[in-house]
């Protein structure tokens, strides 16, 4: 372990902090490229209450000019009160996700043996739902893995009385820290660490009666946990803000789960359906989010392998060691054991807070990741070992050249992009011609103010002192535009006869890859324009002097 930590660590933090297996990263949209400084979906509640040095320490977060009740919001009060530049926080965050995920992988390799560990640290790196969680302020994922990482990795050492109720204290103790930090997923959260107890209880002869002990042990904890913070929430509430502690956090609680009947999914967003075939598909919608996403690299896009092939995969492990019987070693049938109790876990929030299942399946895509894929990895981990243990180090090896080659990639496709662009701006006083080799239009050109503040984090143009776009006067321009051999031409905006000073993000775009009948790495973009632009150009990477005006469909 003391030898694989730092390297799991190191590759984990490279792929979901910077991105450099080039994988679609995001919630709302597909970005490929490496990156830095992101700060997560729902960072403007973080954001918001680390620009309000006015409000009392214990202050919770903000939503606009309003305090935001759905959670004691420790995240936003810890980080008010360090003071640290937000994306220095964010690495923190997908730091320390990393390595809770490392000493996760390390200990499977312990127990499990090689090629395990690696096999499983390499598959981790390519989860995409850890790229958009792990370095979020708010979400803190390190604390959705913790409860389970702790019993995971501890667990053969609690071989005493005193040591069991140790662990059971720690995992109490940060069941009541992830609770602090938001309720999300906090059943999957509480019932992971059964899956590791199952795993060493079954390893080492214990029956039946025992693994039920430990798992109703390791769920009151985990409930006196969630219990507790939901004391402190109420306090808060009714010390710091003045109002109805439990009035405020029961209204929450009955819109989020089925204890409501329209809740956050009223008939008309039903669409006619009944509640309950409303939340049947919603539920059937998981099983095609992407569980994996594999590399867009040298010259080919990436393809996305959705949680249902990883389900089949689970239980094809669950069958192939069901018909073994006997013959199976008991790692392999304890590793099967905690893969079905994983899944469970995770299904628990689909199951029991339905109507926040259905509303925000856009973040959802992290459930199962608390603890099922991790084990899923482990499991993939376990199946090779045939392969030899020489397989681990060559795989880690390949991905970390891999990482390098792709930074060292981005970084020349950022100069020659930023060439083509200032070779285009220099010629927009040329004449502007038709050309057939650029295709493309714009979707929409609307002010920053009138987007959504989670989307103006995801592009870098939101202000966390005002709760608004950093510039107030740019206007976002959005679209696709492929040029020659599908290469992304260089984007100017102009108004009248003015260049102005605009930064462009590419992204994949699926509905293009249709339309197109192939595959394209950066056909949409997001265009930040300084001021109101009249007119896009687009200049062909082979030919930057050339522009071709785009039009709004």
């Amino acid at each position: 372990m003391r030898t694989r930590f730092p390297v799991y660590a190191a590759i984990l933090f490279a792929s979901w902090n910077f991105n450099l297996l080039g994988i679609a990263d995001s919630v709302q949209w597909s970005r490929c490229e490496p990156r830095s400084g992101y700060t997560g979906t729902e960072a403007p509640l973080v954001l918001e209450r680390m620009q309000r040095p006015d409000l009392p320490p214990l202050a919770p977060m903000c939503l606009g000019s309003r305090p935001y009740l759905s959670q004691f919001g420790a995240q936003g009060i810890l980080f008010t009160a360090l003071g640290l530049h937000p994306e220095t926080l964010a690495a923190i965050c997908a730091l320390l996700t990393a390595c809770v995920a490392a000493g996760i992988f390390a200990a499977a390799h312990r127990d499990l043996g090689a090629p395990v560990g690696d096999v499983a640290c390499v598959a981790a790196a390519l989860i995409p739902a850890f790229l958009a969680f792990a370095p979020g302020l708010y979400w803190v994922s390190f604390t959705l893995l913790l409860p389970f990482a702790i019993v995971w990795i501890a667990g053969p050492h609690a071989g005493t009385p005193r040591k069991r109720l140790a662990l059971l204290g720690f995992v109490g103790a940060a069941a009541y820290m992830k609770s602090l930090c938001g309720y999300e997923y906090v059943t999957a959260v509480t019932a992971a660490p059964a899956a590791a107890a199952w795993f060493h209880l079954h390893r080492t002869g214990a029956g039946l009666g025992a693994k039920l002990k430990a798992t109703a042990a390791i769920g009151a904890v985990g409930v006196a946990g969630f219990a507790l913070a939901l004391a402190t929430h109420v306090a808060q509430v009714e010390w710091v803000v003045g109002t109805d502690g439990v009035a405020a956090i029961r209204e929450r609680a009955v819109a989020r789960t089925a204890a409501s009947t329209d809740g956050e999914i009223p008939e008309a967003f039903r669409g006619g359906m009944s509640k309950a075939a409303f939340a049947a598909s919603c539920f059937r919608d998981y099983f095609h989010q992407r569980a994996f996403s594999l590399p867009s690299a040298f010259g080919s896009l990436g393809r996305d392998i959705p949680l249902k092939h990883v389900a089949l995969f689970a239980a094809a492990f669950l069958a192939a060691v069901a018909a073994r019987g006997g013959a199976s070693s008991r790692d392999a049938a304890a590793l099967a054991g905690a893969l079905a109790v994983g899944f469970a876990a995770s299904a628990s929030w689909q199951v029991l807070a339905w109507n926040h299942m259905c509303v925000h399946r856009h973040l959802n895509m992290i459930v199962f990741a608390v603890p099922f894929l991790p084990l899923a990895c482990i499991a993939l981990g376990f199946s090779v070992k045939f392969c030899g243990a020489k397989l681990g180090p060559v795989l880690i090896a390949a991905t970390a050249a891999f990482m390098l080659w792709n930074a060292m990639d981005a970084q020349s496709r950022s100069r020659i992009a930023d060439a083509s662009k200032a070779e285009a701006e220099a010629a927009f006083h040329r004449p502007i011609h038709e050309a057939t080799s650029v295709r493309g239009e714009i979707d929409s050109m609307r002010p920053a103010g009138e987007h959504a503040a989670s989307l103006l984090v995801e592009w870098g143009a939101f202000d966390g002192r005002t709760g608004g776009p950093a510039d107030p006067n740019a206007t976002i321009v959005r679209g696709w535009v492929l040029g020659p051999d599908d290469a992304p031409p260089a984007l100017v905006a102009a108004s009248g006869d003015r260049v102005l000073e605009s930064r462009t993000i590419r992204y994949r775009r699926i509905d293009v890859d249709w339309r197109e009948g192939r595959p394209s790495h950066r056909a949409g973009f997001v265009m930040i324009v300084s001021g109101t632009p009249t007119r896009i150009l687009a200049a062909p990477e082979n030919d930057p002097m050339q522009l071709v005006p785009l039009v709004k469909k």
